[in-house]
C-alpha cells in the first residue's frame, strides 16, 4: 500500500482500464528523486494483469548510453522486429547497436520504435503497458539532446 497517493493510483487505475477497452492512455508522473514515482509505476505494472509490459528504468550510470533506454524498453519486442519496414529495422538495429550501422536518423529510428510497439500489441495478442522510469534521462546519439 502506497500512503499519501491515492489521486495518482486512482488515475494510474484509470488509464489501465481505459487501456483494457482498447483506449490508449497516457500517464506522466514528474516530480524530485525519492517522492515515489517508481513505486507507482512498480504498483501500476502489478496491476496490469494479462498485459504485455514493455520497460525501462532508467538506470543514471547508462545515461550516456545511446538510445539505451529504448533498448532496454523494447527489448521484449525484438522477437518481432524482421516484420517491420526495412529501413526502420535497419535503422533501429543500427540505433540500438544490433548491427553495425550507419549514422543515426532520428525519424527513422523513432518511427520504427512506434513499428515495433504496434506490432508488438498484435503480437501479444492484447494490451501492452510501457513504463519508463526516467524518461528524462535517456540521452539520444544524434545531438545529445536529454528527454525522448
Amino acid at each position: 500500500m502506497l500512503l499519501g497517493r491515492r489521486q495518482e493510483q486512482q488515475e494510474l487505475a484509470r488509464a489501465l482500464a481505459s487501456a483494457r477497452e482498447g483506449r490508449s492512455a497516457v500517464v506522466a508522473l514528474v516530480g524530485e528523486a525519492g517522492i515515489g514515482k517508481s513505486a507507482l509505476l512498480d504498483a501500476v505494472a502489478a496491476d496490469a494483469r494479462g498485459m504485455r509490459i514493455l520497460r525501462a528504468r532508467g538506470i543514471e550510470s547508462e545515461g550516456a548510453v545511446p538510445f539505451g533506454g529504448l533498448l532496454e524498453l523494447v527489448r521484449p519486442a525484438l522477437a518481432v522486429l524482421d516484420r517491420i519496414p526495412r529501413p526502420q529495422a535497419a535503422a533501429l538495429e543500427s540505433a540500438l547497436a544490433l548491427r553495425p550501422g550507419v549514422a543515426h536518423e532520428r525519424f527513422a529510428v523513432g518511427a520504427a520504435a512506434v513499428s515495433l510497439v504496434r506490432l508488438a500489441v498484435m503480437w501479444a495478442s492484447g494490451n501492452i503497458l510501457l513504463v519508463n522510469h526516467a524518461a528524462e534521462s535517456w540521452r539520444f546519439a544524434y545531438d545529445g539532446t536529454r528527454g525522448i
